[in-house]
């Protein structure tokens, strides 16, 4: 074993810490993101922005761009993308950090309710942030990621050439493996 091993709790479910840089300071928090491979992109939560300074109407002057993707359950939900800098991940320091898109808050449109909901008055458009923080494929796939069930733990070494993930996930380059 040459990476960094991260604990599979009791849950079955693995977190990773970030360090993310605060907003209007040089200081950092760490926040904790759970281990998804079946989120494409990294998530952040309402809750974990408020904690690093970001209120909501600050991310919405903020927000590099918007878009739409679905959700686990295949809803259809919009989200709007915020650049964070990264200083801290699995043991490796980035000293003058890493500017990445986190999707953030989310919209999502619920025509009629649903038949066992009668009388229910949800419906059109819910505002609202993601659940939980989730560590996507896009900073994933800067690793190599091998899981010990049994010995509950995952282990993560850097991959030295990411050519191919960079070609994938064009729009969060990165381009030294030092930046990890």
């Amino acid at each position: 074993m040459n990476g960094r091993l991260i604990s599979i709790e009791a849950n079955n479910r693995a977190y990773i810490e970030l360090d993310i840089k605060l907003y209007g300071d040089a200081a950092s928090k760490p926040i904790k993101f759970k281990y998804d491979t079946g989120a494409d992109s990294t998530v952040i939560s309402l809750f974990d922005l408020a904690q690093l300074g970001y209120y909501e109407a600050l991310v919405g002057k903020l927000m590099k761009s918007s878009g739409s993707g679905s959700s686990a359950t295949g809803e259809t939900v919009e989200h709007f993308v915020i650049d964070l800098s990264i200083n801290h991940i699995l043991g490796q320091i980035i000293p003058k950090g890493l500017k990445f898109p986190f999707l953030c808050m989310c919209k999502k449109m619920i025509p009629m309710p649903k038949p066992e909901c009668e009388g229910c008055k949800l419906t059109g458009e819910i505002y609202g942030g993601f659940r939980r923080s989730l560590l996507g494929n896009d900073i994933l796939s800067c690793f190599d990621i091998r899981t010990d069930r049994s010995q509950k733990y995952i282990e993560f070494t850097r991959i030295s050439d990411l050519t191919e993930r960079n070609r994938f996930y064009h729009f969060c380059e990165v381009h030294d493996t030092e930046q990890l």
